[in-house]
Order: structure tokens, then sequence, then C-alpha cells
């Protein structure tokens, strides 16, 4: 009767069977080895993963082959590469960069290494004109301080 009612409110055999099995699970009524499918998914799980790995590295040999040469002269490292050869590549791409890019990377100029260079005259003359963006406008915060006060009073006169 119970599951009868449990149907009619929408919940399916699936539900009460996964239901009853964790609440027998918690009453230690289950042993481990008869939890079902835990071989099939571990199995189904590792499968899936060497497929995937598969073809990762399918894929990867393959547009090795049709870029035609080695990972390194794309920019793409791997963890064995050393800092000083990450160094060196970072500071040889530079040259082919537009012009948005460099002003983009020359307002980041302060966070080298060797704080003895000061950002470029572009990120200083951007950071300069950002400051009337921010500029505060008194008229209009006073505008909005009336208006709270007026709604405030209105809601105080209302309720109380």
């Amino acid at each position: 009767m119970l599951r009868q009612y449990l149907q009619e409110i929408g919940y399916s055999e699936a539900i009460l069977d996964v239901r009853s099995f964790r609440a027998k699970n918690l009453l230690g009524l289950v042993p481990p080895g008869d939890w079902p499918g835990t071989d099939a998914n571990r199995q189904a799980a590792a499968k899936a993963l060497q497929d995937t790995d598969r073809a990762v590295m399918e894929v990867a040999h393959f547009l090795n082959k049709k870029k035609g040469g080695d990972t390194q002269n794309r920019g793409i490292t791997d963890d064995s590469d050393s800092d000083d050869e990450d160094k060196v590549r970072k500071g040889a791409g530079k040259d082919g960069l537009d012009p948005e890019t460099v002003d983009a990377l020359g307002e980041f100029s302060f966070l080298k290494e060797d704080g003895n260079k000061s950002p470029t005259g572009t990120a200083k003359k951007r950071v300069d004109s950002g400051a009337d963006e921010w500029s505060v406008n008194q008229h209009t915060i006073n505008q909005m301080k009336e208006k709270f006060r007026y709604l405030k009073g209105l809601n105080g006169f209302l309720t109380g």
C-alpha cells in the first residue's frame, strides 16, 4: 500500500529501490560485496578512461603530423621545461604583437620581478583617464539621498 501511494505521487520503482538500498546500507544490513553493479561500474569507468586517453593521444599525434613538427616550436610546453626556457620563449614573442596587446601588457609591467621598470606612458595615460570615470557626482548623490528619505518617510507613515 505504501508503494502504491509513493508511485501515485511520482516515485518510481528505481527511486524506491535506491532509497531502500541506502536505508539497508546505513543499518548495516547489506554487506559491501552485495552492492549492485560495483565491479561492473569500475570496469566500465576504467575502459572509458582508457578509450579517452587513447583518443586524445591519437588526436595529438595527428595534429603533430599535420603541423609538421615539434610541440615546443608552437609554444606548447610540458612540465619538464625549465623556468629559464619559459622566460626566453615569452620574451621572444612580443615583436609580433598588435599595438592593443602591447598596451595591455604594458599596464601589467609593474608585476615584473625586476621592479626597476615603470609602466609605459600609455598605461599611465589610461590610469589617469580612468580617474575621471570614477569621480563622484555630488548632485546625483544628493538627489538619491533626498529620494531615499522621502520614500523612508512614506514607508514609516504607511506602516506606522
